[in-house]
């Protein structure tokens, strides 16, 4: 185990991924809804 760093950056970038793909998809969502309005 000597660099956890480096493994730790990449479960961090999913992370942000992942955290910016759910807030697209609820941003589309609200957008959705106002468009059924």
């Amino acid at each position: 185990m000597h660099e956890p760093p480096k493994w730790r950056k990449q479960i961090l970038c999913v992370y942000e991924n992942s955290l910016d793909f759910f807030t697209d998809m609820s941003s589309h969502e609200i957008h959705f809804q106002i468009f059924i309005k």
